[in-house]
């Protein structure tokens, strides 16, 4: 993996299945919000770029595309209190989450689910220094305050249309 392209799939990661049912329901469940329930999370809202992203708020290949992405999305990061030596550095400070009232146990499974994918790119981090000969703990000290986002998307049915400029996500 990756000595071509950039992509795998990992399994025997031991995340079980019902974690990955409960995120895309939940996901389904927030995109399934009014705009004005999603607006009080907005990007816009935070320095941190946490929370929703509205259709078309991103346009990440200006230079072709004629329109912004054709899909929405929710960024969780790693939750930095406001008072973290890190906090203002860019992209990292604390989250904003929806309302418990519209979304019951939706931040506690978004953070449940977060934490499991942080330990699975430890884990890999430990098997890419294997790989590469060195000691299995060879990244742990570079990733002591590590940067992770989780970022939950939803496309609208819109199909690309490279000749006319609409991608549901530029190129990036």
């Amino acid at each position: 993996a990756c000595t071509d392209v950039g992509f795998f799939y990992v399994v025997g990661h031991g995340v079980p299945d019902t974690d990955f049912k409960t995120l895309y329901t939940d996901m389904q469940r927030f995109f399934a919000l009014d705009s004005a329930t999603k607006m009080q999370v907005c990007t816009t809202t935070n320095p941190n770029n946490r929370g929703w992203t509205p259709l078309g708020e991103e346009t990440l290949d200006p230079a072709r595309q004629t329109c912004g992405d054709t899909k929405e999305g929710f960024y969780i990061g790693r939750d930095i209190a406001s008072t973290h030596e890190l906090a203002d550095l860019p992209l990292h400070g604390p989250n904003v989450w929806p309302e418990d009232a519209s979304l019951p146990f939706w931040r506690e499974n978004m953070e449940k689910y977060h934490a499991s994918m942080e330990r699975v790119g430890r884990r890999l981090n430990g098997l890419l220094a294997l790989t590469l000969g060195l000691d299995v703990t060879f990244f742990d000290a570079k990733f002591n305050e590590p940067m992770l986002l989780l970022r939950l998307l939803h496309y609208t049915a819109a199909k690309s249309e490279v000749e006319r400029g609409v991608f549901a996500c530029g190129e990036h």
